[in-house]
């Protein structure tokens, strides 16, 4: 007598199939799971909010002037006018 699982064509079938991952499936498991949903999202939303709000305000700034010596180039010569 076998005491082992007998594989039928129903449980590979099972096995083997793709999820279903369209538009439509999705916003199914969503209508199914309100609650869930609203949870999660309430949640990382209040604790984004609680962040925002009691962890102290820092701000950091770096630059850098680049800056082209163009005096050097330029020709500087006096000549008065003559009327």
């Amino acid at each position: 007598m076998q005491t082992g699982m007998v594989k039928t064509a129903s449980t590979i079938d099972a096995r083997m199939s793709r999820p279903n991952l369209s538009l439509r499936g999705s916003v199914e498991a969503l209508c199914r799971q309100k609650l869930w949903f609203a949870s999660v999202a309430g949640s990382v939303l209040l604790t984004t909010i609680a962040a925002s709000v009691l962890l102290p305000r820092q701000y950091v700034s770096e630059m850098k002037f680049l800056v082209q010596n163009a005096w050097q180039q330029v020709r500087t010569e006096f000549r008065p006018r003559q009327n």
